[in-house]
């Protein structure tokens, strides 16, 4: 027959609930008296955690253990979130200007002039008239005197005029104008052109200037066929001639003789074009 029994750590029987036990068979040779006996188990020791936390948290002079387990909480709980650490953008090494800030965020927008790893530097300020434009370039330029940097407008709308400035441009950026219709530039489109090619130097010929030039004409003004045969003999012939001396003058006087005593090669097609 089987008994279920159980005994404290004394040996007494008690309640189940009492005690903590383990089954343990013991089979004697006549199964009818077979007893099935629950030994106790050897109790443990359960660590009390205000003992732990003194075992692993010293006290600090002048504290009690709860107290220094509680400043460890604290230290725990105060640990910066990775999320609300603000990580500060790293110094550039090139010149940029500020343009502006994003709507609605306020992030700065930048002219990144000076960055040397861009593939595209470049900047196109377009509006309708009375929006701002020559302002944005005199705010720009303000901007770019701080890192010593030049510039140069070319203006054929008398907008940069310095009657027509904000006298805090005059001031910071001190322009010198130069009016060309006064005081012509040193260039001399009719000049013929050299390039370098790795230590050979090629010249252009007169027939390349003169296609250079009378292409340029027809890009702008979209002249026709004959003009333009006109227009690149004329040049062809004066580069060959003056040399240096050829200029926008002179093509309009070579272009005036050939209309009065060449017409018929005026219009003959150009082998060389």
């Amino acid at each position: 027959m089987f008994n279920l029994t159980t005994t404290d750590s004394d040996g007494v029987q008690g309640d189940e609930d009492d005690s903590f036990w383990e089954m343990d068979d013991i089979f004697d040779e006549n199964p009818e008296e077979d007893i099935l006996e629950l030994q106790p188990r050897e109790k443990t020791e359960v660590e009390d955690p205000k003992e732990a936390s003194e075992a692993s948290h010293p006290e600090v002079e002048g504290l009690s253990s709860e107290d220094s387990f509680e400043i460890k909480q604290n230290q725990d709980d105060e640990e910066e979130d990775p999320a609300s650490i603000i990580v500060e953008e790293p110094e550039k090494k090139w010149n940029r200007v500020l343009l502006g800030t994003t709507i609605p965020d306020g992030r700065p927008v930048y002219w990144e002039f000076g960055h040397n790893g861009l593939a595209n530097r470049h900047m196109l300020i377009f509006g309708s008239s009375g929006q701002g434009k020559t302002y944005a370039i005199q705010c720009i330029q303000c901007e770019m005197v701080k890192f010593r940097q030049k510039s140069l407008i070319i203006d054929y709308t008398n907008g940069f005029l310095p009657d027509q400035l904000e006298p805090e441009t005059n001031k910071m950026v001190s322009p010198k104008q130069h009016v060309v219709s006064n005081d012509p530039l040193p260039i001399n489109p009719f000049l013929p052109q050299e390039s370098d090619h790795g230590g050979i130097v090629i010249k252009q010929s007169a027939n390349d200037v003169a296609k250079r030039i009378a292409g340029l004409f027809n890009a702008v003004y979209n002249i026709g066929d004959q003009q333009y045969s006109v227009l690149h003999r004329a040049i062809m012939d004066g580069v060959e001639s003056l040399k240096e001396q050829m200029n926008l003058e002179q093509m309009l006087v070579i272009i005036e003789e050939m209309s009065n005593d060449k017409k018929i090669q005026i219009f003959r097609p150009n082998p060389l074009q």
